[in-house]
């Protein structure tokens, strides 16, 4: 499973249905968990973001399909990034790795390069 961090801003529509009734996150969690995720976390911010979530998902192609389902409620805008452990990325330069190459797949990666 991949590990997702979501950075979240409220719409206007957003804050009201989390005034009008405490079910919208339950309601997110249900599509989550519907498309093989997991919500492990979910924190209100103050800055520039309203929420800051951490989701466990099979792989990319299921984070993007949950995070279009869950947009088209229209409650917010935001930011998908994947995520590692540090513990991951240590061990993977123990068994051989070279940090300059992970950090150019990674990087890559994480820009839709090849």
């Amino acid at each position: 499973m991949g590990v997702y961090i979501r950075l979240l801003r409220l719409t206007e529509a957003g804050i009201k249905a989390f005034q009008d009734t405490g079910s919208q996150l339950q309601g997110m969690t249900e599509v989550i968990e519907a498309h093989g995720g997991k919500l492990e976390h979910a924190w209100i911010t103050n800055g520039n973001f309203d929420m800051v979530s951490v989701i466990s998902a099979p792989d990319d192609e299921a984070m993007k399909k949950m995070g279009v389902a869950i947009k088209k409620r229209g409650l917010y805008t935001g930011h998908t990034m994947s995520a590692m452990p540090v513990e991951e990325l240590v061990a993977a330069l123990s068994i051989g790795g070279s940090m300059a190459q992970f950090m150019e797949g990674w990087f890559k990666g994480s820009r839709g390069q090849k």
